[in-house]
């Protein structure tokens, strides 16, 4: 199949006006040289892809352009690369997903688990970030999907007996969660919602 556009200028032409007599003859030559025209491609659109993944690396189409173009390129090597990896990424997200989140695997739309998926997104925290802090407002539901993190709670008490009875605060590990484990979740049942506890990464958390 080809897709057949207006082509400018060859390197042995001079430059066309496209809306000359000269120009719409050469282009009707050359719809009739290649074939059918099946669709006009606009700013912002890709074409070539296919090509880079096939086995046999040939091109289904051919593109010709109807106005003087500029194209970002990319070499093979590179898009497969970065295919591979986003795919791995992928499917990894996914399983994780599944395995997870409740009653994700008894949802037998895909459009449904396809929203879910680009709604959830990966973040990546280092050592020592507070992720959620105690009595702020939340909106986040946290799911852990690699590394490790400690509950922490504020702990008021007294201390002394009376007239020298003295109150204190203190923070408090109560837990550490690891892959796996959902956080934050009370923000989703409350009319007030407010994280419970301070959040804190332990190592290497998502």
């Amino acid at each position: 199949m080809h897709i057949i556009g207006l082509i400018l200028y060859r390197s042995s032409e001079e430059e066309l006006d496209p809306d000359s007599p000269q120009s719409q003859l050469k282009i009707n030559e050359l719809i009739e040289s290649l074939g059918k025209k099946l669709s006009e491609m606009k700013e912002g659109e890709g074409f070539g892809e296919k090509a880079l993944l096939a086995k046999c690396g040939k091109r289904t189409a051919s593109i010709v352009t109807n106005t003087n173009c500029d194209f970002l390129v990319m070499m093979k090597k590179d898009y497969v690369e970065i295919i591979t990896k986003y795919d791995k990424r992928r499917q990894a997200k996914m399983k994780f997903m599944t395995k997870y989140i409740p009653y994700l695997d008894s949802i037998v739309s895909s459009e449904i688990i396809e929203n879910l998926f680009y709604l959830i997104k990966e973040v990546d925290h280092s050592k020592g970030a507070v992720v959620a802090q105690e009595g702020a407002p939340g909106k986040h539901l946290f799911f852990i999907q690699d590394g490790y993190c400690d509950i922490e709670k504020t702990i008021i008490g007294e201390i002394g007996t009376g007239k020298n009875t003295a109150t204190y605060k203190a923070k408090r590990k109560l837990a550490t969660f690891g892959p796996g484990s959902c956080l934050g979740e009370e923000v989703l049942l409350s009319t007030n919602p407010k994280y419970d506890y301070t959040i804190v990464v332990e190592f290497s958390c998502f």
